[in-house]
């Protein structure tokens, strides 16, 4: 496989790019996890990884814009308590994004509501890019301390370590966030 991967390096940079659209987290860990392991340039994962991120982020923050110039939207955002939110948004945005990039749950709800409240795309894109670069680096950095500090073949387990957090991440925190009574 590895084999495969050097060989077609494009494939993996397009592989990078484009899985941020179905999960970020393992976007992120699978691209440190792959350019640790010697699979692909950390340069050039990096930048992909970063640019597939803000490219979701920014579909996401389309649906919420697109969702607004509904009538029904606009009547919904009218309603006192909706507009409260809407303001707690705009006068939280740099903080919020910065949580929901660490706390998955919340990540694709913000970006709707951004777009939702029209916030300022430019204000959203450069909370996006400046939180994903964070996150892309401490991830880059922990795998490439990690692989070397453990060697080579702590590099190959590298992957099965980020994948196993992420299953147990996920299970604590659709466990703990779900509502008594409610169906996720």
């Amino acid at each position: 496989m590895a084999e495969f991967i050097e060989t077609y390096q494009i494939g993996l940079y397009i592989c990078f790019f484009f899985l941020p659209f179905l999960q970020e987290d393992v976007a992120v860990f699978g691209s440190a996890s792959a350019c640790a392991s010697g699979l692909g340039d950390p340069v050039i994962g990096f930048a992909m990884t970063l640019l597939g991120l803000t490219v979701s982020a920014s579909l996401k923050y389309g649906l919420g814009r697109a969702a607004i110039s509904r009538a029904w939207a606009r009547k919904y955002a009218e309603n006192p308590r909706i507009a409260k939110a809407g303001d707690n948004v705009k006068n939280n945005l740099g903080k919020s994004l910065y949580m929901a990039r660490f706390v998955s749950a919340v990540r694709i709800p913000f970006y709707v509501a951004s777009g939702f409240f029209k916030v300022s795309y430019a204000k959203v894109l450069f909370f996006v890019m400046t939180s994903a670069a964070l996150y892309l680096g401490i991830a880059f950095s922990l795998f490439h301390v990690f692989g070397e500090v453990a060697g080579e073949k702590m590099k190959l387990y590298m992957p099965l370590f980020a994948m196993g957090f992420l299953l147990l991440f996920f299970i604590f925190t659709k466990v703990f966030n779900s509502k008594p009574g409610s169906v996720s």
